[in-house]
Parts: structure tokens; sequence; C-alpha cells
């Protein structure tokens, strides 16, 4: 999620303080992982100017998210909206809001996370890798199954519906 506050105004290319520390995420997790990273577009160079190439893959420019939905395991993000989507699969999902209180001062949130996010919310880069690294892939789909539920009216069937829609649409 973008955070105009984060950025040196002449050179719009610092971080503050970078959130990830993409060695530290393969000392912990090891070759068990491979990182699909796709941020704003901003920010993507200044994050992963040197990714390990085996490890972190930028695909902040790959054109659809629905195809890194498809092929992930896993969701990592902060405020982006594309908890619903994800929600869908019915995958893992953790929320790091590493800087909760500053984007609420500086942008606000629609919701209360912690209400969303039954599993909590992670906060800092050591606990989200230990909650990676010991995931409860079944308890964590249930934390997901719950947002489905809650934000997600209607699933499934949709070229059904569309084609039914289509054949009973009168002129």
């Amino acid at each position: 999620t973008y955070r105009n506050w984060e950025y040196d105004e002449i050179q719009m290319e610092h971080f503050e303080d970078s959130p990830v520390h993409f060695s530290e995420w393969r000392q912990v997790l090891g070759d068990e992982y491979v990182i699909l990273f796709r941020t704003h577009y901003y920010i993507a160079k200044i994050l992963v100017e040197n990714p390990d190439s085996d490890f972190v893959f930028d695909v902040s420019s790959y054109h659809s998210i629905n195809n890194l939905i498809a092929v992930s395991d896993l969701l990592v993000s902060d405020y982006s909206s594309l908890f619903f989507d994800y929600s869908i699969t019915e995958k893992p999902m953790l929320c790091f809001a590493y800087d909760l209180q500053k984007y609420s001062e500086n942008v606000g949130l629609y919701m209360n996370l912690d209400e969303v996010f039954s599993n909590g919310i992670v906060t800092d880069e050591e606990t989200l890798l230990n909650r990676i690294k010991k995931l409860d892939y079944k308890m964590e789909r249930n934390h997901s199954r719950k947002i489905k539920k809650r934000f997600i009216e209607s699933h499934g069937n949709a070229t059904e519906k569309v084609v039914e829609y289509l054949l009973n649409f009168k002129k």
C-alpha cells in the first residue's frame, strides 16, 4: 500500500525505514518458501533492488493479480483490499500492519482490523516470520473463510449466472 509520507519529497525514492528485510526472511523461512512480492510500483524497486533470485521474485509489474492469487499458498498484506478477493480462495491470509498507528493517523481505516482478522494482526517482522514458519494451515483457512463469509455475499458459478441472465434478458 502506498504511503506518501515515507518518501523523500525531492527524490521520491527513500523509505524512512523498510518494513521487510528479505535476508532475514530467507534465514527464517529457508528453502521451504518462495516470495512473490507485489507492491506499489513506486516502492517495488526500493525494496527489491537485489533480490535473491531463487527466493524473492518482484511481481509488482505482473499484469494479472488473479494469476498470482491462484499460484500462491498464503497472502501477507497490509491494508490492501486484496484481502477480500483472496478470501474467496479460502487460503491463509496474514495482516502485516507494521505501521498501524501511523497509517491510521495519515490515511485512516474503514474498519477495525482486529475485528476483521480474528487470527490477529501482526505488527512486527519477527512475529510475522514466526507465524509463517509455524502456520497452522487448517486454522488459518478457517479465519479466511470467516472473512469471506462476512464480506463476500455471492461467489461461485459466475459464468452460469451470467449466461442465465443473458438468456433470460428481455429486449
